[in-house]
């Protein structure tokens, strides 16, 4: 073992882990950037309706987007931290500006964004979560809840 498989890359971990064939994994690349169900089924040359299958009823797929939404989010929040600084005191100075209420939207849309929880990141505990959310319904529906 060398000193740098100590930081094995998390998704490339994830691979050997949890099968995806190449389509899955193009189609999940394609939806992590941000893409539609219809660009990431073209990307990966699978119809619309077997990515949005995936995205519903594969739990193995459900958790790996999971996953790596959550490295990503992990990522991105990390970067947006480095800024935070430099960004809030630029912001705080508009709050006295004529620019006072964009500068506020900001800071609030920044707060909301970091409150976002991702999903179950195994594929047992998707599908834990999805019959749970089924009998919660079903209780629901029957007014028992």
């Amino acid at each position: 073992m060398t000193k740098d498989d100590d930081f094995a890359d998390p998704v490339e971990m994830e691979k050997m882990l949890y099968s995806l064939s190449g389509a899955q994994e193009t189609a999940l690349e394609a939806l992590l950037c941000g893409q539609t169900i219809t660009r990431a089924a073209e990307a990966a040359g699978v119809a619309r309706q077997t990515v949005s299958g995936w995205l519903n009823h594969d739990f193995t797929f459900i958790a790996a987007y999971n996953r790596r939404r959550a490295l990503l989010s992990d990522e991105i929040t990390n970067r947006l931290r480095a800024l935070a600084v430099k960004a809030f005191d630029a912001i705080e100075q508009e709050l006295e500006g004529e620019r006072r209420l964009d500068a506020a939207k900001t800071i609030l849309r920044a707060v909301v964004s970091l409150t976002v929880e991702p999903g179950p990141a195994l594929p047992a505990e998707v599908e834990a979560k999805r019959r749970s959310d089924e009998r919660a319904t079903m209780f629901s529906s029957m007014g028992l809840m």
